[in-house]
């Protein structure tokens, strides 16, 4: 038996299904648990079965390649060569999603500074009766009123002032900024 790249599909060829060794069964015992070999095709090979992204191409090439190397089942370099591709495909799906997950939390964190005020960052600076000013922008901010609980005096405040973030603030996200590429 062995696995072979054949018509742009890696396969797994054997001359007698029936007449396996016990290392060639171990070996597809192991590519079972991760769904490695789907069906058989036309020839009557056992075909590597498509994934959904290529961190589960990478983690199907590495199961095959780890009990190929215990079981001694011959592999191409193929094999490898689309570990590593995937791998690098992975990486770049990985960052993208991170990509995204950062402009979604910067976006929610905005959406939160909108609503509530500039009440819980560091830059806030009370300059006097309902005057604000921004430290990080140097902007003088209107004022809001919005509710807080104040755990000291164990009060809640129904017209607490707080500054109202601008365009200017660290945490400000326009629609332009949130699209992803």
């Amino acid at each position: 038996m062995r696995v072979d790249y054949i018509n742009g599909k890696i396969v797994c060829v054997a001359d007698d299904w029936n007449a396996l060794t016990n290392r060639e069964r171990d070996f597809l015992r192991d590519c079972y648990w991760s769904a490695i070999w789907t069906n058989f095709n036309a020839d009557g090979h056992l075909e590597m079965g498509d994934r959904s992204s290529a961190r589960s191409y990478v983690r199907a090439f590495s199961t095959m390649i780890l009990s190929a190397e215990k079981n001694g089942i011959l592999l191409p370099e193929k094999v490898r060569e689309l570990k590593d591709f995937y791998s690098e495909l992975s990486k770049e799906e990985y960052e993208k999603a991170e990509r995204q997950r950062e402009a979604e939390r910067r976006k929610q964190m905005w959406k939160i500074r909108k609503e509530n005020g500039c009440g819980t960052c560091n830059h806030l600076c009370k300059t006097g009766d309902s005057d604000f000013k921004c430290k990080y922008s140097g902007d003088m901010l209107n004022a809001m009123f919005y509710d807080e609980y104040n755990p000291i005096t164990r009060v809640y405040e129904m017209f607490h002032e707080t500054g109202v973030p601008n365009e200017h603030c660290k945490d400000y996200v326009s629609e332009r900024q949130t699209k992803v590429y």
